[in-house]
């Protein structure tokens, strides 16, 4: 058995190498001009030296589109944290499920959360609703959280397959009001994105939430 190996920090460079379309072929049934040199390993990266210009020729394709990690590098100000969000975001259900349950990363910080954000919103269309002291924090929280847009994907009661474009804000707010939901997103933790976008999408929103104090 021959492999490759690298040493990277999350699963963004390995889904990275996953979507080339060529690999190197170290395979005897996909490239039997490798049966040829089978017991002449010499160390190193390479199996062999005569698979060189395999791997060679996979460098200059993956060369095309670097693999570009996730700076953590960002001002704490309005404008630019939201440009960066917005920069290094994709959409995915996995990484919307990582914000939350990092960012509001117990039961109790996300229920106090949600409640502020109901009560604002009701406050602005009802006027028996008193709006509530301000909470700079969850205000600079909330305006991160809803430029993070996303596809959910859930089931049906017939098993079909329902996708709804949401944001992780109005995410955060509808799981809390489901107590198997919830369960299920806490059970997910951080699973499924690359280490270093988590860390660097955590690391703007918390860096620009704590410029509030």
């Amino acid at each position: 058995i021959v492999i490759r190996t690298w040493r990277v920090d999350g699963q963004g460079f390995e889904r990275y190498l996953k979507n080339q379309k060529h690999a190197a072929r170290f395979c005897p049934l996909c490239n039997p001009k490798i049966t040829e040199f089978q017991n002449e390993y010499v160390g190193g990266d390479d199996f062999s030296s005569e698979s060189s210009d395999e791997i060679l020729q996979l460098n200059e394709r993956m060369a095309i589109t670097p693999y570009d990690p996730v700076s953590t590098t960002v001002q704490p100000t309005g404008e630019e944290t939201y440009s960066f969000l917005l920069k290094h975001w994709s959409n995915s259900e996995d990484l919307a499920f990582c914000m939350v349950n990092i960012l509001l990363c117990t039961n109790e910080l996300l229920f106090e959360f949600v409640d502020y954000i109901k009560t604002c919103r009701l406050s602005e269309v009802a006027d028996e609703v008193q709006r509530p002291s301000p909470n700079r924090r969850f205000d600079r929280l909330a305006e991160c959280l809803k430029r993070l847009e996303f596809t959910l994907v859930e089931r049906g009661d017939k098993g079909e397959v329902i996708q709804t474009e949401t944001t992780v804000l109005d995410f955060a707010i509808d799981v809390s009001f489901d107590e198997k939901e919830l369960r299920a997103l806490r059970a997910f933790g951080v699973a499924g994105t690359s280490t270093q976008q988590v860390e660097g999408l955590t690391g703007a929103i918390r860096n620009h939430v704590e410029a509030a104090d």
